[in-house]
């Protein structure tokens, strides 16, 4: 058995791909084949229907999941998948720019969330990622959904030198430490720790690592 509960063969991770455009499963397989030459593409799915019965009949390491499909959307299929599967882990891979979309697919069941536009050095990091059963939102997703919090009118988003250093603060660097680590001063470092805490509406460091783990800026 390996880390994330599904039987492997002979050392292979198994993927499954679910999207009903069958250039994505062309052009993931073939990014797979190249970079990922122990692993193999067990099977495709068009439709989140059909991706529950695969996933049920193949037991694969990964579902490539994408978001919008017919009969079954991979929202709801991930969910299933979840509870019936729980050793197989789902990487949301979605094109789709509605907000709603995007904030269910953050704050989904699947270990992974990507954007499709983000490009597969980003696919071939969150594949890692579920693997081991990391929680992977990349850096596309994180955006969006800060961007749609701050529409909410409940938080402003941050920077991305705030967001660096709202990092490296959860990692439990001190203050020093993450002035040096983005060459900076400790005076703009204080600065930024002052506006990601009243961002954010946070009051302590522990409430910052708790934002920091549920939107995946940081790992445990």
């Amino acid at each position: 058995m390996n880390g994330n509960g599904a039987a492997r063969s002979n050392g292979v991770i198994r993927v499954l791909i679910a999207d009903d455009h069958p250039t994505i499963h062309v052009g993931v397989g073939a990014l797979l084949r190249v970079e990922k030459p122990d692993w193999e593409i067990c099977a495709t799915a068009a439709d989140g229907r059909e991706a529950i019965a695969r996933a049920t009949e193949l037991r694969p390491h990964i579902v490539i999941m994408d978001c919008t499909m017919p009969h079954v959307n991979g929202l709801e299929a991930t969910g299933e998948i979840h509870h019936a599967l729980p050793g197989i882990e789902v990487l949301l891979f979605t094109g789709v720019r509605c907000r709603q979309t995007l904030a269910e697919a953050f704050q989904s069941r699947a270990c992974g969330c990507l954007l499709k536009s983000e490009g597969p050095d980003v696919l071939l990091r969150g594949l890692e990622s579920v693997l081991h059963r990391d929680r992977f939102r990349s850096r596309g997703i994180i955006e969006v959904y800060d961007d749609i919090v701050a529409a909410s009118g409940k938080l402003r988003p941050l920077t991305p030198c705030e967001r660096e250093t709202a990092r490296l603060i959860a990692e439990g660097k001190a203050t020093k430490q993450v002035a040096a680590e983005l060459g900076v001063s400790i005076k703009t470092t204080e600065t930024h720790r002052a506006n990601i805490f009243a961002k954010l509406q946070v009051h302590s460091v522990a409430e910052l690592v708790r934002y920091a783990l549920r939107i995946g800026l940081v790992r445990l």
